[in-house]
């Protein structure tokens, strides 16, 4: 084999990995930040330092000259120690556990780092390194030439090189016999182990230049434990997200039940509100026809136990309610009934423009519907300035819709763009809570019907459309 041929299989599988590693980086940190476990980030910077060994061995390729080579040859040591030491966090990351017999490989390849480190700094200031004993000229072996290298280990690094391999098959040992004792198969995992110690005794062939044709290939032992671990983390990531998804499911139906009460509640103090009225005045004796109050009380306490199966219905089994042909008129006096009481304590005119037509719905809801919408616009306008202040509500029968128009002067855009919104509430001074017009809006949809904030009226006017 050619030295060309030599120098282009040694670029073009590292290159490979570079990629490989650098996709495994990104990749890990997308997890990371998913399952929110920092422990994974020993997975990441493996891959990272081992993208960084390919990085620069490539570059050492086409470096020529050798002060520089020299440089990346401690460089490319400093990167495959940091990487074995991030390596061996991950793990115990893995296994979800310290392995006790790790901490003294991990503390010699710590040290070794520094050790390197150091030498790596002289040799950039002082040109010379302590580690290795520079050469007037370049080792004719084939790793000697293609990176231009005129430097090889003396005595000193043969020390510390051979401390860092046996640091290496020492914590590889643990390892293997921790997942053995796991009674994990872990093929990707035990073929990393294989392949590291094989890549240890590779380049230790290459640096004390028992041979130079091998191409170092440190990196590839960290190739396997990569995806071993890519596979791990991701794993725990769709995990957490389809936890995540299951929650949201869960909190949607307890919400979709949270609303459903709330709206009960809403709706139903509109009845009680009025049955309240009439026992008070049957109390202080201001009602004559005693019998009439009663069968109105007996009314709206039976419309009470209406609205409860009413959104029972439509929150838990999300079906459309019955509908029956009822008459406008008799929709508005159930509706009057339920409003008026509330406009004769303000200084609120309550204004009713109707037509006689038939409404095919469920009586309920519309009446339900009206009465919210009325209610807020006689809130909104009590806190208006002014002493003309009114609500009308309009019933049209040539196109089959209700108006509900107050003296206000309209709502602005932006807040009109989130107006049907649950939880928002444009009127601040209110004790609302932002569910009456989102109910309202969602029990007309339900029936068939639209409901809408007219921005063309000059007034604050919201439209339900009853055609079908």
């Amino acid at each position: 084999m050619s030295l060309d041929i030599y120098i282009h299989i040694t670029r073009y599988l590292t290159i490979f990995f570079l990629a490989f590693f650098t996709y495994q980086f990104f990749s890990g940190l997308v997890s990371s930040y998913t399952i929110k476990e920092r422990s994974s980030l020993w997975y990441t910077q493996m891959c990272l330092f081992s993208a960084m060994y390919c990085l620069f061995f490539t570059i050492n390729t086409h470096v020529t000259d050798i002060k520089t080579s020299n440089a990346i040859l401690n460089l490319l040591w400093i990167f495959a120690f940091i990487a074995f030491y991030c390596y061996m966090h991950a793990i115990e990351a893995f296994l979800g556990k310290s392995l006790r017999f790790l901490k003294i490989p991990k503390v010699v390849i710590l040290v070794l780092t520094i050790v390197q480190l150091i030498s790596l700094g002289s040799y950039i200031i002082f040109d010379n390194s302590f580690i290795f004993t520079g050469q007037s000229i370049v080792n004719e072996s084939f790793f000697y030439q293609s990176a231009q290298i005129a430097m090889s280990p003396n005595i000193f690094g043969q020390i510390v090189g051979s401390l860092g391999a046996l640091s290496v098959f020492f914590a590889s040992a643990v390892i293997w016999k921790e997942l053995e004792k796991s009674n994990s198969k872990e093929y990707l995992l035990k073929i990393g182990i294989v392949l590291t110690i094989l890549s240890v005794i590779n380049d230790t062939c290459l640096s004390l230049e028992v041979s130079g044709a091998l191409i170092p290939i440190y990196y590839l032992a960290n190739a396997f434990e990569a995806v071993r671990f890519n596979f791990f983390y991701r794993k725990l990531a769709f995990e957490k997200l389809f936890n995540l998804e299951n929650e949201v499911i869960r909190l949607s139906k307890v919400a979709q039940f949270g609303f459903a009460a709330a709206s009960i509640a809403h709706d139903i103090k509109n009845h009680i509100f009025v049955i309240k009225v009439k026992i008070s005045s049957l109390l202080r004796n201001k009602i004559e026809d005693k019998q009439r109050a009663y069968e109105e009380i007996l009314k709206h306490n039976d419309k009470l136990l209406e609205i409860t199966d009413l959104y029972m219905n439509i929150f838990k089994n999300n079906i459309a309610s019955k509908k029956e042909d009822y008459s406008s008129l008799e929709i508005i006096q159930e509706i009057e009934e339920l409003v008026s009481p509330k406009f004769e304590a303000t200084n609120v005119k309550l204004e009713i423009v109707a037509d006689e037509f038939t409404i095919h719905c469920n009586k309920t809801e519309i009446v339900i519907s009206v009465v919210n919408l009325i209610r807020n616009a006689l809130e909104a306008v009590q806190g208006h300035d002014g002493t003309n202040k009114w609500v009308k509500l309009i019933f049209k029968g040539h196109d089959k819709s209700i108006h509900v128009v107050d003296s206000g002067g309209g709502i602005e855009p932006r807040t009109a763009e989130h107006i049907f919104e649950f939880g928002f509430t444009y009127n601040k001074e209110s004790s609302g809570h932002g569910i009456g017009l989102a109910i309202t809006k969602e029990l007309l949809s339900r029936s068939g019907f639209n409901l809408w904030l007219n921005d063309k009226s000059p007034n604050t006017t919201f439209t339900i459309d009853l055609s079908e």
